[in-house]
């Protein structure tokens, strides 16, 4: 699910709707064991695809540095064909672009909220390089 750009009535209409379904399917409506309606909130970063995400094709992700996905030595050649093809080397966030990213997070919630969700989930995990 992407969170539209403008936030009316209409676009609130859906979520609500689907976040009562996730409340209420299966329970009785005054159970006191119906199920949250969490929506998950993630950034993409380096994993985000040349075909999905909202940015135009072939313009590089933002991401903590700028480490493509699959770069490694431990590569196969498909593998390596396929990361060239479908990520683009990502382009270090400033300051700025994670001031961005943190308000977008935050327009996020309140939308998650308006909509009837019980809670958020952030999910910042993607492409993360680990340390060893």
């Amino acid at each position: 699910m992407v969170i539209p750009k403008v936030i009316s009535v209409d676009t609130l209409r859906p979520y609500q709707a689907l976040s009562n379904v996730i409340r209420t399917a299966g329970i009785a409506n005054d159970s006191k064991d119906a199920p949250l309606a969490i929506m998950q909130l993630s950034h993409a970063g380096r994993q985000s695809t040349n075909i999905v995400g909202g940015r135009r094709p072939f313009v590089p992700p933002l991401a903590p540095s700028a480490i493509k996905v699959g770069s490694s030595i431990l590569g196969s050649v498909l593998s390596d064909i396929a990361h060239s093809i479908l990520f683009q080397t990502p382009r270090a966030m400033e300051k700025e672009d994670i001031e961005h990213v943190v308000d977008l997070f935050t327009k996020g919630a309140r939308f998650a909220h308006q909509a009837g969700f019980d809670g958020v989930q952030l999910h910042v995990a993607h492409g993360c390089t680990p340390s060893f």
